[in-house]
């Protein structure tokens, strides 16, 4: 089954590279192989875009700025994860395709080097810096594992001390050049068939220009509800004796600044 540029059945949509060129850049021993189609956009805009994808469990939007108050050239959507990986009190979770494992770890900064280690992509010059790989956090808690600090409060809220994703499907604005990038990465692993990996790559790339190029749905008034008051997890008498409990050690010269907070939580 050969390809040409415009993507094997894609129906006019210009993807590159073709399937004979990914077959060389694997041969030099990359297995993490961008396909992809630009095209000049002025309407679109990242946050119309993130909405026409749909609601996604696992997604991304990065946005950039310079010095503060500019945006950055490059905006960055995701969705689709290949992989997730999360590490939470001691336990790193990998879920890779179908498959999920689960093992003890004291090292979560080299377990996600180590994953990453595994995928060699190669420099496109007509692409940005950034097609796929990791996104997601570091949580302040890991520190726990380069030091020694107090016990953490507890984890009322259940959420991983680091979680990333790696997506199959990048939509990339270039502000500069006024262009949309969409992207797939074609995986090449041993047991799978490269030119299936190459077609399912270019069909996401043909399935987010079809996503894009639908107008973007606006809610009816049945979908409007009223937001709910936010709800603190202190009492406003708790939360007062604490500030007067903190003016008791600033009198006192046991600290200058102490700076008390309240998480509030919000249905959206």
């Amino acid at each position: 089954m050969e390809m040409n540029e415009a993507g094997g059945g894609a129906s006019g949509l210009g993807i590159r590279p073709s399937l004979e060129e990914v077959r060389s850049l694997g041969r030099q021993g990359y297995n993490f192989i961008p396909v992809y189609h630009s095209y000049i956009s002025d309407l679109e805009t990242p946050v119309s875009a993130f909405l026409k994808l749909g609601p996604r469990q696992d997604s991304f939007l990065l946005e950039s700025a310079e010095q503060g108050e500019r945006i950055g050239r490059y905006s960055f959507l995701g969705c689709d994860p290949r992989a997730i990986i999360t590490f939470s009190d001691g336990e790193l979770t990998i879920r890779d395709g179908d498959s999920e494992t689960v093992a003890a770890s004291d090292d979560p900064f080299g377990a996600i080097e180590q994953f990453l280690s595994r995928y060699r992509a190669p420099e496109l010059e007509e692409l940005p810096p950034f097609i796929g790989g990791a996104v997601g956090y570091f949580g302040y808690d890991l520190a726990r594992w380069i030091e020694e600090l107090p016990p953490p409060n507890p984890d009322d809220l259940n959420i991983p001390d680091m979680a990333f994703m790696v997506s199959d499907s990048i939509v990339i604005f270039d502000h500069l050049k006024h262009t949309i990038v969409l992207l797939a990465n074609v995986f090449m692993e041993a047991g799978v068939d490269l030119e299936e990996s190459y077609e399912a790559a270019c069909e996401r790339v043909r399935t987010l220009k079809e996503l894009l190029s639908a107008p973007l749905s606006r809610p009816g008034q049945h979908h409007q509800r009223v937001m709910e008051e936010p709800v603190s997890n202190f009492r406003r008498e708790e939360f007062e004796a604490v500030v007067d409990r903190v003016k008791e050690y600033i009198y006192a010269g046991d600290t200058f600044q102490t700076v008390p907070s309240q998480r509030f939580n919000l249905k959206v």
